[in-house]
């Protein structure tokens, strides 16, 4: 409960308070007020403006905080003997003629000199605050010392008291280190609203330290003036700008600055914030004196240079909030001439420091190398999190001539974290380096360890990540796309998304979960040197010409989806070091030829579980394994396999099928073709055509059995008894493309067909997802396949009149397809009943049901949108339309190489009543059709028309867009145009419909709504290895160890010893509700072309 007597800040007074303190001014005081409450006893309302009734008001005498506590203030005012004849109960303190203060007063009464009590009467109010720095005694002296000479020494003492104790306002640090130097003293504390004048960042509070006067870092300390914050440091605290900028190396010379401070302090933990900064870096000296030279890293943490190759006890947090940094435009890289710097380009490799070729020239070129952006060695742990952008800007560089073992081997980094103990790094994008957008590798001692999540690499020259050393690493949603492809200005080898090559330290245990290698200029993925193993992929995308090239043991790829071709894959003959494909699907679209092998092993024996490898234009495989033990050849174990050319060679070396379907494919299954094997280990054969037939055979080296020559649907192959059909492992395939080719999930068939002619048609009902492989496409229009957009029969015979139909003919008519089961001649009007029969002419048509639509895919005069998303975007399930969506860090767009054109003249628009363009940006405006041979009912304008034509001329407004003023505010900019609403009317008041004409229109939509996804925890079962073992422990001696080793389901089959084990996971399921996706609504529109043509024919 409040005290009975109690003074307050009003709001007013409060305003005036927080202005002072932001702007460093004083808030003066000039008066204070009595009052005698109107005849009561009033309670203190910080709402007050005014006394509740005022009977005198005075000048103050006395303002300075309490000697009993520096966060009172103290004001006096004195009434003099003459004044009197009223009582006080309220008293007001006044800052112009605004009430900052307010307190009611115990009840007193003031006579008046005549009264014959004549007294001088003094009033003290009290105000808690936190800083009296902020306010200001604003008096007449010479009424002051003529009533109380003790107040000019009370202010004397209270200038002294606040001098020594208040935290002054500097604006700038070269403010700060301008100060006079008597008003520098130790202890002394000040705030610094920004580091540059006027920002408002990189400021903060300062104390004196006058034994590190001589001490400037730039960032924590400036001349003895010492930042109370250490070790939580913003870019700003270093002097960062942050304003993209290529005129001065302002920023790039503070991240230098709070590197050098990082690396040379002894402190053991730093957190750097890099915020929304956005900064320019680089600095490169035309230096020809030197052959070598090095452009300044801008951010480099290197802290072997001072403690040697030792992990330092440091933790090193880097985090950012939308922070962007670019290289500065127009540095060179390579090899250049020294008198003109000129590109050399004659160059032979290999070219650097010892080489015959570099000792030749060295005396007359420069090389330029290129800079890391944030580099980290030598830590016990290091973080980089956040989103931030990493623009390595090479395509603006000056490329010289090429240097290394071949191509530009000069650096040009991202991110490069190296021999620290403890990896963590999240929400990067990093592009356009002319090396590599991320340099990994963790050691491997005991207790160390890495995690990489949402990291983007684009368009980097050499490879999207390397990843050069460590153990115990997991990435998890991570995109790899377009690195190393020959558009980029220094592509290197080499050139792929993803490089694991062991330098630094052995690599092991490394998981890749859910992460994509799309689009690079050699291999998606290589693995070729030093010491690595034990690498998993699950549930990853792999897509490009060429997919795969792996020659290190224990590689594991689960649940992923590959497209393209391999060229090396590893060869053991210990089992558990084989490459393994477990629940995979693997196709050819992006094979660079029709032809050619699918996956080229060389030497290699990986093993395939549970896959389906799609052939629509390749061979299968080829190996120069020889072997026929079981555990030394590339084998296949329950997984189907298409053939789909007309090739009695599909596979060169030797193999293991256990029980593997062959899907024959080919344009027409029933033509014969004999399939070499050289030397085949067989356990379960069968074959699958589409048709229902196949003219397969096999002639095999080392026959077991005989094959025959012709295999019905799904028929086993004789004397490889209990063979089950593996047609259910095309269920939920994930077809990959490259960037013209859409991606699909939840396909329901998959079919081969030479042209649409090959479909099967009629009785085949399709689905909307539906796939048809081409498999012998046209050089000049080159589909790979079709895709159906809209369920039914597939039929290409349109229904005509007066047509003689015999029995068993099926056509095509109103979007159905019907079957003739009473010959005879169609009338004049086409079936539409979509049920039963019907009679038409004297045939009976009967209804077989809806007609399937379908689109092409591929072609080089198409082009295709592809998808940017972490996970599988697809066309819609009903419409055939595509949808572009938008990952981290990247943007939403879809760019075209060609003519992009509708498949229908004047029949398909761009954008929806409810879904429509925001800006539209394009050279010249669109042509229009305004050919006579279109037009008919040519007329000018009636009088009527004309009016209404002039009435819109005055009805132009301007005005603001309500969506761009919700967001913009006062900002959002000014347009011109008409009201539709207005243009309707006026239109009526002339006794026309304005629907009647193209300048106005109105459209309308229903409500779309979207399912209710939830949770549910369910039971789940695994298995687990169990693992005894014996080790010796810190005290020497045998502690026995049991691990349990989780293995998938896919291989419970091969461990005898494999135990279950129970656990609790969330699935996702469709909970039957649904909620609204877009509102139904409505809309005015103007055609603003006609309208302009309108109005210019009334003038």
């Amino acid at each position: 409960m409040a005290a009975l007597y109690h003074s307050i800040f009003t709001e007013k007074g409060l305003e005036l308070l927080r202005e002072a303190i932001q702007t460093g001014a004083k808030l003066g005081i000039t008066h204070m007020s009595f009052g005698d409450g109107g005849g009561s006893l009033p309670t203190p309302d910080a709402k007050f403006t005014q006394m509740v009734n005022e009977v005198y008001r005075v000048q103050l005498n006395r303002l300075a905080p309490s000697k009993d506590n520096p966060n009172w203030l103290e004001a006096d005012g004195i009434i003099p003997s003459a004044i009197g004849g009223f009582n006080i109960r309220e008293v007001g303190l006044w800052a112009g003629d605004v009430m900052v203060a307010y307190a009611n007063y115990p009840p007193t009464y003031k006579p008046s000199g005549d009264q014959g009590t004549a007294q001088i009467k003094t009033i003290r109010i009290v105000l808690q605050i936190d800083n009296t720095a902020n306010f200001e005694l604003k008096i007449d002296a010479s009424i002051v010392m003529a009533t109380l000479q003790y107040v000019e020494d009370a202010k004397e003492e209270a200038k002294k008291y606040s001098d020594e104790t208040k935290i002054h306002i500097i604006r700038s640090i070269n403010e700060l280190l301008n100060l006079d130097i008597s008003d520098v003293w130790n202890g002394r504390k000040v705030s610094v609203l920004s580091y540059h004048d006027g920002l408002g960042q990189g400021g903060g509070y300062f104390v004196y330290s006058s034994d590190k006067k001589n001490i400037n870092n730039g960032v924590t300390i400036f001349n003895g003036w010492v930042r109370e914050k250490q070790t939580e440091l913003s870019v700003y605290d270093a002097g960062v700008i942050g304003v993209l900028n290529e005129e001065d190396y302002n920023d790039h010379d503070a991240l230098r600055r709070l590197a050098d401070l990082v690396t040379s302090d002894t402190t053991t933990s730093y957190i750097i914030d890099f915020e929304d900064a956005q900064i320019t870096v680089g600095r490169q000296t035309l230096d020809t004196t030197k052959t070598l030279q090095t452009q300044e890293h801008p951010f480099r943490l290197d802290f072997s240079a001072k403690y040697g190759a030792a992990v330092v006890n440091k933790k090193i947090i880097i985090k950012a909030n939308g922070a962007k940094i670019v290289t500065r435009s127009g540095l060179r890289i390579g090899v250049f001439k020294k008198d003109t710097l000129e590109p050399y380009t004659d160059i032979t490799y290999p070219f650097y420091p010892g080489t015959a070729s570099y000792n030749a020239i060295k005396d007359s070129v420069v090389i330029y190398n290129s800079l890391t952006h944030i580099y980290c060695n030598y830590v016990d742990y290091v973080s980089v999190s956040g989103f931030i952008e990493l623009d390595g800007n090479s395509n603006s560089f000056i490329v010289g001539g090429g240097y290394g073992d071949k191509d530009w081997q000069l650096g040009g980094l991202g991110l490069q974290l190296i021999k620290c103990n403890k990896h963590e790094a999240s929400s990067i994008y990093s592009h356009h380096h002319t090396a590599d957008g991320f340099y990994l590798s963790n050691n491997v001692e005991e207790g160390c360890y890495a995690k990489y999540s949402n990291l983007i690499g684009y368009y980097n020259g050499r490879q999207g990540c390397s990843l050069t050393g460590g153990k115990n690493i997991a990435f998890k949603n991570c995109d790899f796309r377009h690195n190393g492809i020959s558009t980029l200005k220094t592509p290197s080898s080499p050139r792929s998304n993803l490089d694991i090559e062991a330098e630094s330290n052995p690599i092991s245990n490394v998981l890749f979960e859910q992460c994509a290698f799309v689009d690079a200029g050699y291999d998606s993925i290589v693995s070729d040197t030093g010491n690595v193993s034990d690498i998993y992929f699950r549930k990853c995308e792999i897509a490009n010409y060429r997919a795969l090239w792996i020659t290190k043991p224990r590689f594991v790829f689960e649940e992923c989806s590959i497209s393209g071709t391999s060229i090396k894959l590893y060869g053991t003959d210990e089992e558990l070091d084989r490459t393994r494909f477990l629940s995979c699907t693997w196709d050819d679209l992006l094979a660079p030829n029709t032809n050619g092998y699918l996956i080229t092993a060389t030497n290699g024996n990986p093993i395939f579980e549970k896959c389906s490898i799609i052939c629509t234009k390749s061979k299968w495989f080829w190996s120069t394994r020889t072997s026929i033990t079981k555990g030394g050849l590339f084998s296949f174990k329950n997984c189907s396999i298409s053939l789909s050319l007309q090739n009695s060679d599909p596979a060169y070396g030797a193999y293991i099928f256990e029980n593997v379907t062959i899907i024959d494919s080919r344009p027409d299954p029933t033509l014969p073709l004999t399939v070499y094997l050289a030397t085949i280990w067989l356990a379960g054969l069968s074959v699958w055509s589409p048709v229902g037939e196949s003219a397969l055979a096999f002639s095999l080296v080392q026959a077991y059995n005989p094959l025959p020559t012709g295999v019905l649907n799904a028929k086993n192959v004789v004397g490889y008894p209990n063979i089950t059909n593996n047609l259910e492992l095309y269920k939920n395939i994930h077809v990959l493309g490259n960037s013209t080719t859409l991606k699909q999930s939840s396909i329901n068939k998959l079919m081969f067909a030479k042209t649409t002619s090959n479909f099967p048609t009629n009785s085949v009902f399709y689905n909307v997802g539906d796939i048809i492989f081409c498999v012998a496409p046209l050089s000049t229009s080159y589909v790979t396949h079709w895709i159906c957009t809209a369920a039914g029969y597939y039929n290409t015979s349109p229904w005509s009149s007066s047509t003689a139909y015999a029995n068993g003919t099926y056509v095509n008519s109103n979007g159905n397809v019907y079957q003739c089961t009473t010959a005879g001649s169609s009338g004049t009007v086409s079936p539409n009943h979509t049920n039963g029969t019907a009679n038409d002419g004297t045939v009976t048509w009967t209804y077989i049901g809806s007609l399937a639509t379908f689109i092409s895919v591929g072609g080089s005069n198409q082009a295709y949108a592809q998808t940017f998303a972490n996970t599988s975007d697809s066309s819609s399930s009903s419409t055939g339309s595509v949808v572009i969506a938008g990952g981290l860090g990247v943007a939403k767009s879809a760019y075209f190489g060609a003519t992009v054109a509708p498949n229908t003249d004047n029949l398909q628009n761009l954008g929806t009543s409810s879904k429509r363009w925001s800006s539209i940006y394009a050279g010249t405006g669109t042509i229009q059709t305004s050919d006579k041979n279109y037009k008919q009912e040519i007329a000018v304008l009636d009088e009527a028309e004309k009016r209404v034509a002039l009435q819109c001329k005055s009805l132009i407004r301007k005005f603001k867009f309500k969506d761009a003023y919700n967001e913009k505010g006062q900002d959002a900019r000014l347009h011109f145009g008409v009201i539709a609403q207005e243009v309707k009317v006026a239109f009526e008041a002339e006794g026309l419909n304005g629907f009647d004409y193209g300048v106005l229109c109105f459209d309308q939509w229903e409500a779309e709504y979207e399912p209710i996804y939830a949770e549910r925890e369910v039971e789940n079962t695994y298995y687990v290895v169990v693992s005894t073992y014996e080790k010796i422990n810190e005290k020497g001696e045998a502690e026995t160890i049991i691990e349990e080793i989780r293995i998938s389901d896919a291989e419970v089959a091969d461990h005898t010893k494999a135990e279950p084990r129970t656990e609790i996971i969330k699935e996702e399921y469709d909970t039957g509700e649904k909620r609204i996706k877009s509102e139904a609504g409505s809309r005015y529109s103007i055609r603003y072309d006609e309208l302009a043509m309108f109005m210019l024919a009334a003038l």
